[in-house]
């Protein structure tokens, strides 16, 4: 909707904010800068009483409740506050940040420590946890933030006092009416995209304490380049500041006035006041953490098409905005990293592979920096300093995994690295070191490690040892507590599935870096060196790939983000609870880890894995505990990837702030520790089971799902398998094989036999059926050479209606239907006549699954007469019979005798019986001689079952 073209509202306005400006003493810039060097005081500390009395609540209620405005400002809730509960209860409490005008968030921000009866809560922790909850479009520490409310953790809680212990802001730098360097400017920004920046003319430094106007006019068409996705509004900025130096600041922004041309003027009250406390720091963009970034697209046309030609067209921007306080805070002045008689460690001690992986235990992955395409610092993390990992340490992290990208480092085409990155490696590896934890250090990112394919074959080979002859020189002195891993996540671009020839290759790569890590001689010789499957993936497929080299010191890399579909799929509607079938899921991951690697002599780490936040902190907690404890029992060390990743948008690992040095999650912190400590019980399975509970669909879906590797194996398809599943339908359920190749993604396969026990119904699968079915839906099926191309899940399905499973199982043809055949064997002269009588005592027997193959010595391997005399089914009494003669199929080739049934016809269990009588003789009528040595073989469903 267009707006009034003019507002002789915003002409007054302008009118007085101009004249208050004008009134204002023209201070030179140099009067601010000769303060650069002033002493600085210490703020005071100043305690505000928040709440006293006495207040109570049980079972996650809430015994007080503190509204934003009333009964505490968001300007105390500063960096450098803390806020005290004084409680009583066998739980201490914890605070729950509520906004109503935004989402209706409810965050829940536990203690950062307990004392003698009072609960301390970190402000940053408190900061963090809000920004997480916000999600997009937060620019302000606590916007929109309602109210605060203390509430138990489901004990009694009584709570005395709440209060907040804050440092007030001293002006230490600027005096009313000097000209700062706290900027005003109008900006837009895409956030799609290029992430495009643009700015108005007419940047305003602030005048301290005096009423300043910005007048920002677009001479130039800067908004041209805006799309739908843009932000609007204001950007604060601190100019002055330099990486490091930090500031406290308050500032009061009253109206905000917008022209657009085609438009009406938009006058926003916004009337508001900002409490900001900043850090600057360096990133590959320039500086950030120096500003406040306040947007306007609230009061903008909420159509996106519209909204954007509104940009396109502003051409000025008013509003009148008032720095209050200002404080400065200098850089932290940091001594040496290393003390300057710090050596790192050279020794390697007489250990084996399996006892050093041992002391691996908890690691934590350095995500999303040095890995990082553009540098350090481009994907959101600061630059990696040795508190950070101090930090880690304090923790009870044993081991740092160090990512690393070289390609962007190489000064010439022959791979070699930069001299300084290599020393800057060296550097953060080293801040392992001296806290005596483990260091690994890989290829990450690199442009090779996605091309694992026969194309690239050559040129991968030549880069990787050119890169690992030079990173194990560099390291050769170092002791066994650095470890290599030669490359992370190996695949062929974007495909994660892969297939035996790729795998091959990957095997190859692994080959090719380990024998160059040995070459460089030194303590690389014994240095454990990880080599990855395909991908890195712990899928049975990759790991049952895996070459292993005949080395004594190396162990197997694997990832597993297991269960995907909580740990790590990010799509709307993806799973958000950790039950109990996903940790049987971790059970059996685990299990065939063991059993292919670890129980051979092969260690493995698990370099990374972690479940991202999806506002779901209990199960995560619940996830870091059962996934440590697992590991623990099988020995196999973990490493939590942390990608510095806090909010509830796409890929969230982070739990530990690299920039306050705290843990955001401490809870999944101390589910790692303790997960890791606890004594797991493990309970033998029956491994013919594959399935037991209760799995439920309907309308065409999917009752019970078993994954390769976890659930079965290609091991399990042995002739004579049957799969068979317990269940409550009307229908009986269809079995499903899921492969990744185009036309076995969906492949379905009837029972075989339905039979029913009281009231169960079971479903029989035979092999036979599911790899006819396959054959059938993979047109070049052959050319694999293995039963099941690509299959990666059986699924238990119903037929559209309502299906319940109850188990699934494995069971074998001679415990299903054995059909029982008797032969007698007659020459009469130039002819032989046969009597098979057929009948089963287990089971109903299709005749039309059952082949019989004769054959004896005496018998010519000339053409045959043969034919069927006569047959008949008995299927209950000696008076109910069929005549079946013409269902049979006889036929004499390179002397046996096979005989068919065409039709489907049933042969019940016990009370049926067939029989059947064959004559053959020679073409030529001639004299038969009499055979001897007979042998008779039965096939039930192409298997032979006799």
């Amino acid at each position: 909707m267009k707006m009034k073209k003019k507002s002789i509202l915003s002409l007054l306005l302008l009118l007085v904010m101009v004249c208050t400006y004008a009134a204002v003493p023209n201070r030179s810039m140099a009067y601010a800068n000769s303060k650069e060097q002033a002493v600085q005081s210490e703020p005071s500390n100043e305690e505000v009483v928040l709440f006293e009395g006495s207040a109570t609540s049980s079972d996650w209620g809430q015994a007080v409740t503190l509204y934003s405005g009333s009964d505490f400002s968001k300007g105390d809730l500063t960096p450098q506050a803390q806020i005290a509960v004084t409680y009583e209860g066998l739980k201490a409490p914890v605070l729950s940040l509520q906004s109503w005008t935004h989402n209706d968030i409810w965050q829940n921000v536990f203690p950062s420590y307990t004392s003698d009866g009072v609960a301390y809560f970190s402000v940053p922790d408190m900061i963090s946890a809000y920004e997480m909850a916000y999600g997009e479009g937060y620019s302000s520490h606590f916007q929109d933030l309602d109210a605060i409310y203390v509430s138990d953790a489901g004990a009694d809680l009584v709570v005395t006092k709440v209060t907040i212990t804050r440092k007030t802001i001293e002006s230490n730098y600027y005096n009313q009416g000097d000209i700062t360097k706290v900027t005003i400017k109008a900006f837009a920004q895409n956030t799609t995209n290029d992430w495009t920046w643009m700015s108005m003319d007419n940047m305003v430094n602030l005048v301290y304490q005096t009423n300043t106007v910005l007048n920002a006019t677009n001479t130039s068409n800067v908004f041209s380049k805006v799309n739908s996705s843009a932000n609007f509004g204001l950007q604060v900025s601190d100019d002055k500041l330099i990486a490091g130096e930090g500031s406290r600041l308050k500032f009061h922004i009253g109206t905000v006035i917008v022209k657009a041309e085609g438009y009406d003027d938009l006058v926003i009250d916004l009337n508001k006041e900002y409490n900001e406390s900043y850090l600057a720091e360096t990133v590959s963009w320039g500086l950030t953490g120096n500003n406040t970034m306040i947007i306007l697209n609230n009061y903008l046309p909420t159509d996106e098409a519209e909204k954007t030609d509104y940009i396109h067209n502003i051409t000025e921007v008013i509003c009148d905005i008032t720095l209050t306080d200002y404080e400065f805070i200098p850089a932290e002045v940091e001594g040496p990293e290393f003390p300057d008689d710090y050596t790192y460690p050279t020794t390697m001690r007489d250990i084996s592979a399996m006892e050093l992986v041992k002391e691996l235990k908890v690691g934590w992955n350095l995500g999303n920096s040095l890995e990082a395409n553009g540098g350090e610092t481009n994907w959101g993390n600061p630059v990696t300093k040795r508190k950070m990992i101090d930090a880690i340490k304090s923790a009870g992290f044993s081991t740092l995994r160090i990512p690393v990208r070289w390609d962007e480092h190489y000064i010439d085409d022959n791979y070699t690295i930069d001299p300084e990155y290599l020393k800057r490696v060296e550097t953060v590896v080293n801040y392992a070191l001296i806290n005596d934890m483990y260091a690994i250090i890989n290829i990450h990112h690199n442009q090779l490690q996605t091309q694992a394919n026969e194309k690239s074959k050559e040129k991968v080979l030549a880069e990787l040892e050119a890169v690992w002859t030079q990173i194990a020189n560099y390291f050769k002195d170092y002791g066994d507590k650095l470890i290599f891993e030669v490359l992370n996540e190996p695949r062929n671009g974007d495909d994660w599935v892969g297939n035996t020839s790729l795998y091959e290759i990957v095997n190859e790569y692994n080959a090719k870096a380990l024998s160059a890590i040995r070459k460089t001689g030194g303590n690389n010789e014994k240095r454990l060196v990880m080599l990855p499957t395909y991908a890195a993936s712990a899928d049975y497929s990759k790991i049952i790939a895996m070459k292993v080299p005949d080395d004594e010191h190396v162990a197997v890399s694997l990832h597993a983000y297991t269960p995907y579909d909580f740990a790590l799929n990010t799509a709307a509607g993806s799973q958000t609870t950790f039950g109990e079938n996903d940790k049987k899921i971790l059970d059996k991951l685990f299990k065939l880890i063991y059993e292919t690697f670890v129980e051979k002599g092969i260690p493995v780490v698990l370099g990374e894995f972690a479940a991202t936040n999806k506002d779901n902190l209990e199960d995560r907690v619940e996830y870091a505990y059962y996934y440590a404890q697992a590991a623990a029992h099988y020995e196999i060390p973990i490493c939590w990837w942390d990608n510095g990743v806090f909010d509830t948008i796409g890929e969230s690992l982070g739990i530990f702030n690299r920039r306050t040095l705290t843990f955001v999650y401490p809870e999944i912190l101390q589910a790692l520790m303790e997960g890791w400590s606890s004594e797991k019980e493990i309970t033998d399975l029956d491994p013919d089971v594959l399935f037991s509970g209760t799995g439920t669909s309907s309308n065409w879906g999917q009752a019970v799902a078993l994954q390769l590797g976890l659930d079965f194996v290609f091991e399990d398809f042995i002739e004579g398998l049957i799969i068979a599943a317990e269940y409550q339908s009307e229908n009986p359920p269809e079995l499903i094989l899921q492969g990744q190749t185009e036309g076995v993604y969906w492949v379905k396969i009837n029972p075989n036999k339905i039979e029913t026990k009281d009231t169960t119904n079971i479903a029989y699968f035979t092999l036979s059926d599911m790899v006819e079915a396959y054959k059938n839906a993979l047109a070049d099926y052959d050319s694999y050479d293995t039963i099941f191309p690509t299959l990666a899940s059986i699924y238990i399905g119903d037929t559209g209606v309502d299906l319940t499973v109850t188990k699934v199982y494995k069971t074998y043809i001679n415990n299903f239907t054995l059909p029982s055949v008797e032969l007698s064997t007659n020459n009469y002269y130039n002819t032989v006549s046969q009597t098979y009588t057929i009948s089963s005592e287990q089971g109903d027997i299709d005749l039309s699954k059952l082949k019989i193959v004769y054959s004896a010595k005496g018998m010519s391997t000339a053409k045959h007469n043969v034919w069927c005399c006569y047959a008949d089914l008995i299927e209950d009494n000696p008076f109910r019979y069929s005549q079946i003669t013409d269902s049979i199929n006889c036929h004499i080739d390179n002397a046996k005798l096979t005989i068919t049934f065409d039709d489907s016809i049933i042969c019940p269990e016990n009370t049926g019986k067939v029989t059947l009588i064959i004559q053959f003789a020679k073409s030529d009528w001639s004299y038969y001689d009499t055979l001897s040595d007979p042998s008779l073989e039965i096939y039930y469903n192409g298997t032979l079952v006799k």
